[in-house]
């Protein structure tokens, strides 16, 4: 089983938003945080869309999910929500390049 090394200052972390929106009061003290401890954050370009109840549309979510799982630099990806917006687009997602950087 392949096992990703620790996290450690430095470390590239990637938030996205594949489901429902999330409010920028509830996210920006989780990147605050994470920079407070070293690792550099990229957000998504539509972490704070919303579109109906979902952050962008599917396309703008698998946009974003897809580009921090193909940044080879990227050790994390985490989701600022989870729900029924993740299923919408989950069969859509590439692995191609995440299988040569997991």
């Amino acid at each position: 089983m392949l096992k990703p090394d620790y996290l450690k200052a430095g470390d590239r972390v990637r938030i996205v938003s594949p489901a429902g929106f999330a409010a920028e009061e509830k996210v920006l003290p989780a990147v605050k945080l994470l920079r407070d401890e070293g690792f550099e954050v990229i957000l998504g370009d539509h972490v704070f869309t919303r579109h109906f109840r979902f952050a962008g549309s599917d396309e703008q979510r698998l946009a974003d999910l897809q580009q921090a799982f193909d940044d080879p630099e990227c050790k994390a990806v985490i989701c600022s929500r989870g729900g029924y917006g993740s299923i919408r687009i989950a069969g859509k997602i590439s692995f191609s390049r995440f299988r040569k950087y997991p």
